[in-house]
């Protein structure tokens, strides 16, 4: 999942990457110290990181146990700034059920 999820985040639509979200999904996001808990929430925050910030993620390394994801992406801002930051992903029915991403210390 977290392939399609970096693909569809460089698309530069953030409805492209809020449609791979379960209606039940949950993210924990990288920029905000929020607990986002609906897809229209979720939407808002991406869309406000890729269309207004002009985000984009590299992804490096990630393995899957199960329906669980983990590895280290970063992204990078419009304005030039580089987040690496590490993530969670569990998918449940072929979408995200819930998505955890907070900056490496």
């Amino acid at each position: 999942m977290i392939r399609k999820w970096v693909e569809a985040f460089n698309s530069g639509n953030a409805a492209n990457v809020t449609s791979l979200y379960r209606a039940d999904s949950m993210l924990l996001p990288t920029l905000d110290k929020s607990l986002l808990l609906s897809r229209p929430l979720i939407h808002a925050y991406l869309e406000n990181l890729i269309e207004r910030q002009g985000a984009v993620v590299c992804l490096h390394d990630y393995t899957r146990r199960g329906n669980t994801e983990a590895g280290f992406y970063t992204f990078e801002l419009g304005n030039g700034d580089k987040i690496a930051a590490r993530f969670t992903m569990t998918v449940k029915g072929g979408k995200i059920a819930a998505h955890h991403s907070s900056i490496i210390p």
